[in-house]
């Protein structure tokens, strides 16, 4: 996953070996799940609110975007911008509508966290997070599809 690759290349995976690796491999895979196929309110609202709030008159291109295709790193983005500034997680019919997902708050500050100190590292290093990551989903295979 090109996240993921950018990520290491940030240096800011977990160890390999350690419990968080496999929270991040799982949020990032269980919330890109849930925003993509839940039909549950509490979730299309978040990922609209989030993608509104980044892309402004652009959000429905994003939002169908990511139905299409999953996370892209504008998208990791404004709902990592998004859930700093309004906390969703104190609505239970948020937490609820995750829970199917076997996620929740925990799992998601890790994936924000991570997200966060990727973005930094690069940036201190003159790369940009998005640049980064459009390289390594080019490399993805399927890319060309």
């Amino acid at each position: 996953m090109a996240l993921l690759a950018t990520f290491e290349d940030a240096g800011a995976l977990p160890p390999e070996s350690s419990p968080d690796a496999n929270r991040l491999i799982k949020a990032l895979i269980q919330f890109q799940a849930a925003f993509m196929k839940s039909t549950d309110p509490a979730i299309t609202q978040l990922l609209t609110d989030a993608l509104a709030m980044k892309l402004g008159d652009h959000a429905s291109t994003g939002i169908a975007r990511f139905h299409a295709a999953g996370w892209t790193s504008e998208s990791l983005e404004a709902l990592v911008e998004f859930t700093a500034d309004h906390n969703r997680w104190q609505q239970p019919d948020v937490r609820t509508a995750l829970r199917a997902y076997n996620v929740g708050e925990e799992d998601f500050a890790l994936l924000a966290h991570t997200f966060v100190t990727a973005r930094r590292n690069l940036a201190d290093r003159g790369h940009n997070f998005h640049t980064v990551y459009a390289s390594r989903r080019r490399q993805m295979p399927g890319a060309d599809s």
